[in-house]
């Protein structure tokens, strides 16, 4: 897979992730009612110019960036008030790691969440039309963090409430990556390109016997771009021990069949053996 054209596919709409938090409505309580607040690009960033830092590595699946604020308004004590302040970090990595599959029976690699992050401080919260005491301000940062992972949860289980709202097909790329993940034996991440390679030995599908009629086999791609000269995204390479695994448990069939056994299930025939 072309992980740098990955990345320009990524870029084009991943400002338009940030619709999924527009006036986004807070859990008001207590002092605090009908507050909405919206994450959107620093003042100097045109949000068409918009782009989240992407990591395309084994340790780091992900974005970040410290790039953003946020803005708000609701009711304080009865006053209508608005807020804002600086985002010094939103960041969402997934590393590799390894997870036995019960049902296949086999070590499968996956993409885990290892580090979330959406800091935002009271120390640094503007407020306007209303005095907040310092309890208050911590309590708004943290009905706006709160409502802020719960939506990025949302968005990573594809709720049919965030669906609309989603850039989908900046994403999707990242939902193959993570299911064929599961099926590679082995994943390699080069400059420009991942690797993932496959085989039925991986899945615990053939004996020690059968492993042995396997070789060791060099591959390589033919090409990186189509007759164009345009980057491929995606390709496919079937090496000699597809077909070997194939044989391999056709010919070393370990089970013996004999036709007097089989027969003998039949009452008419049982008498004879």
């Amino acid at each position: 897979m072309n992980t740098e054209l990955i990345s320009q596919v990524f870029h084009k709409r991943d400002q338009e992730i940030l619709n999924v938090l527009k006036d986004i409505p807070l859990n008001s309580t207590g002092k605090f009612s009908d507050v909405t607040a919206t994450v959107l690009p620093n003042k100097d960033i045109a949000f068409a110019d918009f782009d989240f830092d992407l990591h395309i590595q084994k340790d780091y699946m992900g974005a970040e960036t410290n790039k953003l604020v946020f803005e708000g308004k609701g009711k304080y004590d009865g006053a209508d008030f608005t807020f804002s302040g600086p985002i010094s970090l939103l960041k969402l990595q997934y590393g590799l790691g390894k997870k036995f599959n019960a049902e296949m029976n086999y070590m499968a690699n996956v993409f885990e969440l290892k580090e979330y992050k959406f800091d935002v401080s009271a120390s640094s919260l503007k407020v306007e039309g209303a005095t907040l005491a310092a309890d208050d301000k911590a309590q708004l940062v943290e009905l706006l963090a709160d409502k802020v992972e719960r939506v990025k949860d949302q968005c990573i289980q594809g709720k049919d409430e965030i669906v609309p709202e989603f850039p989908m097909d900046t994403v999707v790329p990242f939902v193959g990556i993570f299911y064929a993940a599961q099926f590679a034996e082995k994943i390699e991440i080069r400059e420009n390109f991942m690797e993932m390679g496959i085989s039925l030995k991986h899945f615990e599908m053939l004996s020690d016997k059968q492993n042995k009629l396997l070789k060791a086999i060099e591959g390589d791609f033919h090409t990186e771009v189509n007759k164009k000269g345009e980057p491929a995204l995606f390709q496919l390479l079937i090496d000699d021990n597809f077909f070997n695994s194939m044989s391999a448990v056709l010919v070393s069939v370990e089970k013996m069949f004999s036709f007097r056994e089989l027969a003998k299930g039949n009452p008419k025939a049982k008498p004879t053996l």
